[in-house]
C-alpha cells in the first residue's frame, strides 16, 4: 500500500514536472496564444483602457478613457468617460442599446436622431459601439500580426504588420476605414503581460505623422488595456435594455 502510495506521488510530481517543462520550452508567440485563448474562455471579466499621447506637442486629442464589462450571457457593457458626459452602452452580437438624456435607445434609433447644426455625436457612437471589440478579440488580432516576437524582462512585445498597423491608424482616425491624409512613417507595435496563464494587460503603441493642409501633425498614442476580475466580474442589465437587446 505505502509502495502504490509512493508511486502515485512520484508519477504526479513527474506530470507537474513534465508540465512545468512544456510550459518553459513554448516560444513567446505561443505563450501569448495560450493566455489570450484562456482569456477569451473566461465567462467573464472587466476590463480598462487608456489611451495618452506620447508626444505632448501633439494636437490629436487620445480618446475618451473607457471601462468595460463582458458576462457568459454575451452581453458587453461599456462606459466612456468624455470630458463633458458618461455614457453607457451595452452590446449583444449586431444589437447595441445606448443610454441617451436618461432614456435607452437602440444604437440605431439614436444615429437617426436629428441635431441641432446636423451634429450627432450619438452617429459616431452608435459606428463606433458597433465595430467594437472586447479585449480578448483585441488581443487575438493583435497577436496574430506580430512579428518579431521576444521576451521583455516582464513581459513580451513585438512590431505589427504594415496592414495591422495602417488598420490600427484608420480606426483611431475617426475617419472610418480611411487613412488619415499625408501619412508618413507609420509605426506600431505590442505588448503582453500575462498571469497565471491568462492575459493581464495588453499595450499597443502607433506613431507616424499627418498632414492637414500645411500642418503636419505627430501622432505618437499608447493605449493600455488592463484586464481584472476574471470569473468574478457581476454584470447587472436593466430590464429595458434587455428587452432593447432580444433578437
Amino acid at each position: 500500500m505505502k509502495m502504490t502510495i509512493r508511486l502515485l506521488a512520484i508519477a504526479s510530481a513527474m506530470t507537474l514536472l513534465c508540465g512545468a517543462s512544456r510550459a518553459a520550452d513554448a516560444t513567446p508567440i505561443e505563450e501569448i496564444h495560450a493566455a489570450v485563448k484562456k482569456l477569451a474562455l473566461a465567462t467573464n471579466y472587466s476590463w480598462s483602457i487608456h489611451t495618452e499621447n506620447v508626444n505632448t506637442n501633439s494636437t490629436r486629442k487620445a480618446p475618451s478613457p473607457v471601462d468595460g464589462k463582458t458576462s457568459s450571457e454575451g452581453i458587453t457593457a461599456l462606459v466612456f468617460h468624455r470630458p463633458d458626459t458618461t455614457l453607457e452602452v451595452y452590446l449583444r452580437q449586431t444589437n447595441g442599446v445606448v443610454k441617451l438624456k436618461d432614456q435607452w435607445k437602440t444604437l440605431k434609433d439614436a444615429a437617426e436622431i436629428n441635431e441641432p447644426a446636423g451634429r450627432n455625436p450619438a452617429r459616431y457612437l452608435a459606428k463606433m459601439a458597433t465595430a467594437y471589440r472586447t479585449p480578448a478579440e483585441d488581443a487575438r488580432v493583435l497577436m496574430a500580426s506580430m512579428v518579431k516576437v521576444e521576451k521583455v524582462v516582464d513581459a513580451i512585445e513585438g512590431d505589427l504588420t504594415s496592414t495591422a498597423t495602417h488598420d490600427l491608424i484608420a480606426n483611431g482616425s475617426r475617419r472610418g476605414d480611411n487613412l488619415p491624409p499625408g501619412l508618413t512613417d507609420p509605426h506600431a507595435s505590442v505588448k503582453f503581460w500575462i498571469k497565471e496563464g491568462s492575459v493581464e494587460r495588453f499595450q499597443y503603441h502607433i506613431s507616424g505623422s499627418m498632414t492637414f493642409g500645411a500642418t503636419e501633425v505627430k501622432l505618437d498614442r499608447l493605449t493600455t488595456v488592463e484586464i481584472k476580475d476574471v470569473g468574478t466580474t457581476k454584470l447587472e442589465v436593466p430590464d429595458e435594455v434587455k428587452r432593447l437587446l432580444a433578437p
